[in-house]
């Protein structure tokens, strides 16, 4: 199902799902780890939608750098995946905030640019991780749900010395 461009810009509803992978444990949708999706081509969008699904993660999406920083003004989440051109600025822009903000949340970004400065300034920003487009299934699941596991490990850490 393709997302016309008006409903995705609009989209932030969150999804959820069982763990479908072969020979994984079932957890219901309040243990899974929370991750958000920045990224503005609706057909891009339901695709990262569909393969994190199926790796047991709980989505959000938004459409552009506004969205997503209303959402995570309201939510928290184990890992935000930005694609780093958006309509009205740069996720590098909005992981750098995150960072800021909440600084045990995990960060991917994707590109479609293979510029060596952007890689340094994402690594310089923190960035957990950088995938360049065309996204591989594969790579992209197992970072994606070994990033946002390892973040919530993180936080629960966090609360247990807090505590």
């Amino acid at each position: 199902m393709l997302i016309p461009r008006s409903e995705h810009a609009a989209m932030t509803k969150e999804h959820s799902s069982l763990d479908l992978t072969p020979g994984a444990s079932r957890r219901s949708a309040e243990t899974q780890p929370r991750v958000l999706i920045i990224e503005d081509d609706p057909c891009q969008a339901e695709l990262l939608q569909r393969w994190l699904l199926a790796s047991g993660l709980s989505l959000s999406v938004a459409a552009d750098a506004a969205a997503a920083r209303r959402i995570l003004a309201k939510e928290r989440f184990e890992l935000v995946i930005a694609d780093v051109g958006l309509p009205d600025g740069s996720g590098l822009e909005v992981l750098k905030e995150l960072r800021q903000s909440a600084p045990g949340t995990s960060t991917m970004l994707i590109t479609a640019q293979a510029e060596l400065d952007l890689a340094l300034e994402a690594l310089r920003s923190k960035v957990d991780d950088l995938l360049p487009k065309p996204l591989r299934r594969e790579a992209l699941a197992e970072k994606a749900v070994s990033l946002a596991w390892t973040a919530r490990e993180r936080q629960l850490q966090r609360r247990r010395v807090l505590a």
